[in-house]
């Protein structure tokens, strides 16, 4: 995990405390809710479906939209650091992978949870 989003959600956390972090398993770190690919976190009629794109960090995920959940019509994906210009994020921070960077981490991605 990057230090500007430990520092970042810290100061979330003091302001409304009642806010949950979420955050990968595969980071290792401490939040409200561990995700991993395929899961769902669901608000109100809409869902976030969890694609895991390691690149920056091996815990980067990317949140795919959903309309509702039983209408999973995807529409915008939130990718964060996990994608740059031309390619997925950079892997010169911590532990990233950097065979992930060479190439379209989203479109690779994108059938990882349809059955």
């Amino acid at each position: 995990m990057s230090a500007d989003h430990i520092i970042g959600t810290g100061i979330i956390k003091s302001r409304v405390p009642d806010v949950w972090s979420v955050i990968s398993k595969a980071s290792k770190s401490k939040a409200n809710l561990l995700i991993e690919a395929c899961d769902k976190i669901h608000f109100g009629d809409l869902f976030l479906e969890v694609r895991a794109t390691p690149s920056h960090t091996l815990g980067c995920m990317t949140y795919v939209i959903g309309e509702r959940p039983n209408q999973p019509q995807l529409r915008m994906a939130f990718t964060g650091d996990a994608l740059l210009i031309y390619r997925c994020g950079r892997t010169t921070f911590q532990v990233g992978v950097h065979k992930n960077s060479t190439s379209p981490c989203i479109p690779r991605q994108g059938s990882q949870c349809r059955k």
